[in-house]
């Protein structure tokens, strides 16, 4: 009696009541049935647990939210940080013969990052910096990489380069 009224309480609270949950009760109500050695002596014990669909869209809002407020503390952590370090120093470099000796970064989206310098090479003796900004007047910044090296292949020598 006990194990129904459990049962009618969930279906009404919940909507439902899974399969397995169901199949998980008559296997319950076999065992303390005439089949098992125990007989009908056997105490019977279901637990449900559920969460209403209302707490878990308030619970994952508030998940939401909270990961929300972090991503703009950490924002602001960096814009405090940049603003403590002021504006990157640009250094203006004059290239005068070809290969640079420049590797850029192959990450897509952030324009030509300077990621290794050859040995010997004009850009080594010359001082590069880690991010072209302009190429012989032209603004680099927010052209992507592939942008940034037609123009700086296109610039004639000696070409300057601005760098930060």
């Amino acid at each position: 009696l006990q194990l129904r009224q459990l049962r009618a309480q969930a279906a009404a609270s919940f909507g439902i009541f899974q399969e397995a949950g169901r199949e998980g009760a008559r296997l319950f109500e076999d065992a303390a049935g005439q089949g098992h050695p125990d007989g009908p002596d056997i105490e019977q014990t279901l637990f449900i647990n559920a969460v209403c669909k209302n707490c878990m869209q308030e619970k994952e809002a508030q998940e939401r939210a909270e990961a929300e407020r972090r991503r703009e503390e950490r924002q602001e952590e960096v814009e405090d940080a940049e603003a403590a370090v002021g504006p990157p120093e640009r250094v203006v470099v004059t290239l005068e013969e070809r290969p640079f000796g420049m590797t850029p970064s192959k990450a897509g989206g952030v324009g030509y990052l300077v990621v290794k310098l050859s040995e010997g090479k004009p850009a080594a003796k010359a001082g590069v910096r880690l991010a072209v900004v302009d190429v012989a007047g032209t603004p680099s910044e927010g052209l992507d990489l592939e942008a940034t090296q037609t123009l700086l292949k296109g610039a004639s020598l000696p070409v300057t380069v601005t760098f930060e």
